[in-house]
């Protein structure tokens, strides 16, 4: 039983006017047309079309479901055509959930090369510093920082998400030493609150931790930014972030061989059974390309 066939059969006899004009346009066998409309019938038990030699003629029950049956037939073709149009055009809204800070000064560089590239995406940013769900949230793409959960999200490795320890070189000049992490205490301590870290907790490279005191704690990782480069204090910072600000020298690196994490990764994550399957891939490898080209040439302080 193939229900939208035998409705496509049915609308076509009924539109063509005739068994044998169907059977032309469908490119079927008559005896095919009038057994699948008997089929139809028994099935429904009712009479549809009552049968003469010279005419077909719709009975009551004929043109209820005739007037049905156009409608489903036309809004399944309907659907047909968006979610094609959907799997092979970049155009269009474009959802995508980015980290507060690192999200979206990497956005704020690249945004215009993105445009010029699919002049027909219309991008809508959430940000904020809350860990993504994709479905949860209505989002098409959402970039997050590993290890990530098991999940049946696809998944996409896009720039590194190492943390490690920097100041500004004023402020290290005028402070007390800084050689282990225990020196952490006598300094002025700047934390990200973010889901993605553990604030006061910063991860030491031989798998534990070590507390600091927060003088400054913030959910804004551009204002954490400009505190550093005032010499307000030293934080634990993704690596991307800052730098810039490395290669210039306006911030140092501070305990690479003890604090901080190395290995972990952004990722670009999105549901397989997306709508919007060809604007979240064009999207996805835009972005691999533009944080190899961005970052790629910077050497690693700790390498």
């Amino acid at each position: 039983m193939d229900p939208i066939s035998d409705m496509s059969i049915f609308v076509s006899v009924v539109d063509e006017g005739s068994i044998s004009a169907s059977a032309r346009a469908l490119g079927l066998p008559r005896s095919t047309i009038s057994r699948r409309l008997s089929a139809l019938e028994d099935r429904l038990q009712v009479t549809l079309l009552q049968r003469t030699t010279r005419k077909l003629r719709l009975t009551e029950a004929g043109r209820i479901f005739h007037q049905r049956c156009a409608r489903i037939l036309d809004e399944t073709a309907r659907a047909e055509a968006e979610v094609r149009e959907l799997d092979t055009e970049t155009a269009g809204v474009l959802r995508v959930g980015i980290p507060s800070g690192v999200g979206t000064e990497w956005f704020r560089v690249q945004i215009g090369e993105f445009f010029d590239r699919y002049p027909d995406i219309r991008l809508e940013l959430i940000t904020d510093h809350r860990a993504r769900d994709i479905h949860d949230e209505d989002l098409d793409l959402a970039l997050v920082r590993g290890p990530l959960p098991d999940s049946l999200l696809v998944a996409r490795r896009i720039a590194p998400a190492d943390l490690l320890c920097v100041a500004a070189p004023r402020y290290l000049e005028r402070g007390p030493p800084l050689r282990s992490p225990a020196d952490l205490q006598a300094h002025r301590c700047m934390i990200a609150l973010h889901d993605d870290f553990d604030g006061d907790r910063w991860p030491l490279l031989h798998g534990e931790h070590v507390r600091v005191v927060p003088r400054l704690a913030t959910n804004d990782m551009h204002y954490l930014r400009e505190a550093l480069l005032a010499a307000t204090g030293v934080a634990l910072v993704p690596w991307i972030s800052v730098v810039d600000e490395l290669a210039s020298g306006a911030l140092a690196p501070v305990l690479l061989d003890s604090v901080g994490e190395r290995g972990s990764s952004y990722f670009a994550v999105y549901a397989p059974e997306s709508r919007h399957i060809a604007k979240v891939a064009a999207t996805v490898e835009f972005l691999v390309e533009f944080f190899a080209r961005h970052f790629g040439p910077h050497p690693r302080p700790w390498s």
